[in-house]
Parts: structure tokens; C-alpha cells; sequence
């Protein structure tokens, strides 16, 4: 056991740092949040990412991934995604969850597409 804990905020909020320390508490405590929260692993959550060279060239991808969700009834599950332009790429992301079967249906169909990324559950987001 370290022989001291310091936590930095942002607030200056009453914290109960016993929550922190034991164990079985904090796991409790995290899962009550999650399963409020509808993320894992009460509810599947994927991101997917698709990177080009050109941006007509990712429109296009885009609309062919929406055209899918839209097809499989899945279109109210993502949210809207962040369209990044950097140098040479242009980079396309979002975030969809809800019913597993739903959204593997659709994420089979554009796991093939070239320059589309499918992570499941990513830690960060």
C-alpha cells in the first residue's frame, strides 16, 4: 500500500477517498455509473474512423456509411460524427451504440470498405 494518496481537481468537492481505496467499493461504484451512463458492459459502444486523402474522397465513404446505418434501421444509434482536416488527411469519426445485433449487421457491412477503422468498446473516446 503507498504511504500516501493525493488527488488533484479541477473543483473543490467533497470526495470520499475511501471509495478510491477499497476495492469492491469502487468497482460497485463505477458499474452503478456505467450501467446509468448506457456504456459497457451494459451496452456495446463502437467507434469507427474513416481516414482519406482527399475529401471528396471521404464524403463519399461517409455518405456510404450513413446510407448503411440509415438501410439497417441503426441511423438514431450514432452520433454525429467530428470531420478533422489535417495536412494530407482527412479524418472522419464517430460514435455509435445501441443494440448488439442491430449494429453488427451494419458494422459487418462497412468493415470492408477501404481506410474504415472499427474499434469496439475503445477505452477512450
Amino acid at each position: 500500500t503507498p504511504e500516501s494518496v493525493v488527488f488533484f481537481m479541477e473543483r473543490k468537492n467533497k470526495i470520499n477517498i475511501g471509495n478510491y481505496l477499497e476495492r469492491s467499493s469502487f468497482y460497485q461504484d463505477e458499474l452503478g455509473k456505467r450501467k446509468d451512463a448506457d456504456f459497457p458492459p451494459y451496452r456495446r459502444v463502437f467507434f469507427v474512423e474513416v481516414e482519406k486523402k482527399s475529401k471528396d474522397a471521404a464524403d463519399k465513404t461517409i455518405k456510404k456509411i450513413k446510407d448503411i446505418f440509415q438501410e439497417d434501421g441503426i441511423g438514431s444509434c450514432a452520433s454525429s460524427g467530428a470531420f478533422l482536416e489535417k495536412k494530407t488527411q482527412y479524418r472522419w469519426r464517430l460514435i455509435i451504440r445501441g443494440d448488439e445485433e442491430l449494429l453488427y449487421k451494419a458494422l459487418f457491412r462497412i468493415y470492408d470498405l477501404p481506410e474504415v477503422q472499427i474499434e469496439a468498446d475503445p477505452l477512450y473516446i
